[in-house]
């Protein structure tokens, strides 16, 4: 296992700082919540992304999920919320119930955010 630098351990603790002041919650709080809504493979598309503090990444990951843009019109992220369910709901020949429920998490806080009813 690498070592961690003085300058890292720095970083990583602005970073925790930085998230705390934003959203009243530590970073691992934060990255544990965002796993347990929507799923480990998250974490890949987060990391893809260029650097973003830690309240634009809360509010981008549902979109993320449903692989739409935040830009996108509700229209578009309903059409991608239905079709993503059509693989994984439980009356398909490959159902898969976590997935299901990430995917309907990021549908309802998109709702949320945007002020839209289901």
């Amino acid at each position: 296992m690498p070592r961690k630098t003085p300058g890292l351990l720095k970083a990583l603790r602005t970073a925790d700082d930085v998230c705390k002041i934003a959203t009243g919650r530590r970073l691992n709080e934060v990255i544990a919540r965002g796993l347990e809504l929507f799923g480990e493979d998250i974490i890949h598309r987060v990391a893809m992304q260029p650097p973003r503090d830690p309240e634009e990444i809360a509010r981008i990951m549902p979109y993320m999920v449903l692989g739409v843009n935040p830009d996108a019109p509700s229209a578009v992220v309903k059409a991608a919320w239905k079709a993503q369910l059509k693989d994984c709901h439980p009356d398909t020949s490959t159902p898969d119930a976590d997935k299901a429920a990430r995917i309907n998490n990021a549908y309802d806080a998109v709702c949320k955010e945007r002020g839209v009813p289901k």
